[in-house]
C-alpha cells in the first residue's frame, strides 16, 4: 500500500485555486478525497475528471465527482484483495487500521503490478539454470542452450555450420550426433566434452574455455 505519509489527498471543500496547485504538481490518475483530514476519507477522484473543473471553469462542484469508498483492513491478503477489487470494480482502496484510522491505500493498477512481478520472480526462482560453472573450471551447459546465450555469459565466441545451439554445433563438429563421451574442439580451441547424448540429441555439454592469452607486467 502506498502509506498514509505519502498520500496526495483532497479536501472535499477545496477552492478552485487549490485544486488547479493539485493537478499542477500530481499528476496521480486517482485521489482520496476526505472532510476534515485522511482518516475521513469520502471517497476518491479522477485525475481526469478534475482539470475540466480545474482548468475550464466550468459548473462543476467536486463533491458530484467523489466515487464512493472501499475500505479494507491491514491485514487483508493481498490476492484476496485484489479478487476482492475486481469483484467490486473498485480501482482504489483506503486501507483502515485497528483503530478505524487510515493506514494508507491501495490502487488496483498497484496492486497488480506488485502480484505480477512476485509470480515472475517465483517463476525465476524455480527455474533451473542451463549453464553450471564446475569447481574444475568447466562448465556443464545443456545441449539446448543458444549459442549466443552461452557465448555472452562465458566470453566465448562459438560457431559454425550455421548452428544456433550447444548440442547443434557439437553434432556439427562431430559430423553426426556424437556419442556420449566424445571430446570435440571448436575452431576458437573450446574443449567441448559431451556428458549426455541420446540417439538424436545432445543433452549435457562440458565446455573447457581455451587458455587466456596473459602480459605480464614489466615483462
Amino acid at each position: 500500500m502506498i502509506p498514509r505519509t505519502r498520500i496526495v489527498g483532497i479536501e472535499q471543500d477545496a477552492g478552485l485555486e487549490t485544486l488547479r496547485q493539485l493537478v499542477l504538481e500530481h499528476s496521480y490518475s486517482r485521489m482520496p478525497v476526505f472532510k476534515t483530514s485522511l482518516d475521513e476519507i469520502c471517497g476518491y477522484v479522477l485525475y481526469k475528471d478534475l482539470l475540466p473543473l480545474a482548468w475550464e471553469g466550468r459548473l462543476l462542484v467536486l463533491r458530484d465527482l467523489v466515487r464512493p469508498p472501499y475500505f479494507v483492513g491491514k491485514t487483508m491478503p493481498a490476492a484476496e484483495l485484489l479478487h476482492e477489487m475486481r469483484e467490486r470494480h473498485q480501482q482504489l482502496a483506503v486501507v483502515v487500521d485497528e483503530h478505524g484510522g487510515t493506514a494508507g491505500i491501495v490502487t488496483l493498477d498497484d496492486l497488480l503490478d506488485e502480484l505480477t512481478g512476485e509470480v515472475l520472480s517465483e517463476i525465476q526462482a524455480k527455474r533451473p539454470r542451463s549453464i553450471h560453472p564446475q569447481p574444475d573450471g568447466s562448465i556443464l551447459v545443456r545441449g539446448d542452450v543458444p549459442l549466443h546465450q552461452v557465448n555472452r555469459e562465458l566470453a566465448l565466441a562459438l560457431s559454425g555450420g550455421g548452428q544456433t545451439t550447444l548440442g547443434g554445433l557439437s553434432s556439427f563438429l562431430a559430423g553426426g550426433v556424437p556419442g556420449t563421451g566424445t571430446v570435440l574442439e571448436s575452431p576458437d580451441g573450446t574443449k567441448l566434452l559431451v556428458e549426455l547424448a541420446s540417439e538424436r540429441h545432445v543433452e549435457l555439454v562440458r565446455i573447457t574455455p581455451p587458455p587466456r592469452n596473459t602480459t605480464n607486467a614489466g615483462q
